[in-house]
């Protein structure tokens, strides 16, 4: 983005992100469709979800958060913030 001098996939998009949230890595997941943009969150310790359908993104976004093999009823792991 032009208001901070980087933008996905530059490790310094992600760092900006994180500092002005005042969040860690792991705090946080990405949800992209540019494959490259999802590595390079991956590598500075974000994770990350590539976006395909609607229904497919949602389960790997459930994977990701709770931990959830079966999607259909996902765990429940208390009150969560998204962003």
């Amino acid at each position: 983005s032009p208001e901070i001098g980087a933008c996905k996939p530059d490790p310094a998009a992600y760092q900006a992100l994180l500092a002005e949230l005042k969040l860690h890595p792991e705090e946080v997941l990405l949800v992209d469709d540019m494959p490259e943009n999802c590595a390079a969150a991956r590598r500075f310790g974000i994770k990350a979800v590539q976006a395909f359908d609607p229904n497919t993104t949602m389960k790997h976004v459930l994977v990701e958060l709770v931990g959830a093999q079966d999607t259909k009823r996902p765990a429940s792991s208390g009150p969560s913030r998204v962003l």
